[in-house]
């Protein structure tokens, strides 16, 4: 969104202010995951380039994105990956947040952003699963490493959706429960993309 955006500036012969310039690559950034994800293209690099020619201060913005928790964050991440269940040879993590572990940190739904990418990021893994309790059942949040395992595939089945490194759905039942079924899902995904054997 940000790069298009961008785009519409330049298109029109506009030049962004340093404010307008700021919030834009703030947008990439989170986009493009700070240029780690296959979106990070030559035109995004580019995109960033005319950016930080207009007055985008990268470091400053970095600052506020990755580096300016509240405690109340870190303490619900905490409380989430003590429960951290790493699942098929450790090539699935599943992760959860319940509305009491909100509550004993204060926190609300917006405070676990970039929690399955945490879950993503451990060593050995594949795919990541984030769950949130919402409505008596979970929001399911996945992220896949590997482009061979289509996660926007396994969310479908839910009607969900999104894309096939990163998508979303609704799930009812207990998180055993869920993480059962997400287990057999994964490990079929996991399967097709030639990732065998794997234990359930």
């Amino acid at each position: 969104t940000a790069y298009l955006i961008e785009q519409l500036f330049a298109h029109f012969g506009m030049t962004p202010s340093v404010a307008a310039a700021q919030l834009l690559l703030a947008g990439l950034m989170d986009d493009t995951g700070s240029f780690r994800y296959s979106n990070a293209t030559v035109a995004a690099f580019d995109c960033a380039a005319r950016l930080v020619a207009q007055g985008a201060a990268p470091e400053h913005i970095a600052n506020i994105l990755y580096f300016s928790l509240p405690e109340r964050v870190l303490r619900l991440r905490a409380m989430a990956f003590n429960g951290l269940a790493l699942l098929l040879e450790g090539r699935l993590a599943v992760i959860a947040v319940t509305d009491d572990m909100l509550q004993s940190c204060k926190a609300d739904a917006s405070d676990t952003e970039g929690v399955v990418e945490l879950a993503r990021s451990i060593e050995g893994t594949v795919a990541a699963a984030f769950l949130r309790e919402i409505d008596s059942g979970w929001k399911v949040s996945l992220r896949s490493k590997d482009p061979r395992v289509n996660v926007n595939t396994i969310a479908g089945r839910f009607g969900g959706g999104g894309h096939p490194a990163a998508a979303g759905c609704r799930m009812q039942g207990s998180r055993d429960d869920v993480e059962q079924v997400l287990s057999g899902l994964f490990s079929e995904a996991f399967a097709q993309a030639g990732l065998s054997p794997l234990t359930r």
